[in-house]
């Protein structure tokens, strides 16, 4: 989604007028693999849009005591679909969806959404394969577009090359060594 909006001025184009929420579930941090922290994200991304939604985040703040008193995602579910009610267009994408640590909550979440049926609401989700998610999610999706190719390999495998090159922990290793690592690391990254 970034290279599309840094490299097509046509692209930027089509999405002026139109919210954006992001969330990535980072494999090394517990607290952003949590279903809460994409419930908050998306509140706090989409409330800032235009006076409709500051208004319905001003209206959660006075309600819960000032900000004071702490808000549970799923009291934040309805605020969330108001605001997406309130914007003309808004896309969710979500990065690294099977690193999450709460996969099934934030696949109930995103059929909730979806059920929610606001048709100004557009959805991207990334994931390597998984059998669950894709299950789940397959009742839910318009297009699947596999990230998976040849190329991504050829990135990797040269990020793992440069890698085994220029660290001097690596010096003492055979170039047999260096290739079945190599080999491996390409393969199990599944493209991601």
């Amino acid at each position: 989604m970034t290279l599309l909006i840094t490299h097509s001025s046509a692209a930027v184009e089509q999405l002026r007028g139109t919210a954006l929420a992001y969330h990535y579930f980072v494999f090394d941090d517990a607290r952003s693999r949590q279903r809460d922290t994409l419930v908050r994200a998306l509140v706090k991304q989409i409330a800032g849009y235009n006076a409709k939604t500051r208004k319905i985040l001003e209206d959660l703040y006075d309600e819960f005591d000032a900000g004071n008193q702490l808000v549970d995602s799923d009291e934040l579910k309805n605020p969330l679909k108001d605001l997406l009610n309130a914007v003309d267009k808004v896309y969710i994408v979500i990065d690294a969806l099977d690193e999450s640590s709460e996969v099934q909550e934030v696949l109930d979440l995103l059929e909730e959404i979806c059920d929610w049926q606001i048709p100004s609401v557009h959805l991207l989700a990334s994931s390597r394969k998984s059998p669950e998610i894709e299950f789940a999610l397959k009742p839910l999706v318009s297009n699947q577009v596999p990230m998976r190719n040849d190329s991504v390999n050829e990135d990797i495998s040269r990020h793992i090359e440069h890698q085994l090159q220029k660290r001097r922990e690596f010096a003492k290793w055979t170039a047999d060594i260096k290739a079945e690592i190599r080999t491996r690391l390409v393969e199990d990254s599944k493209g991601m």
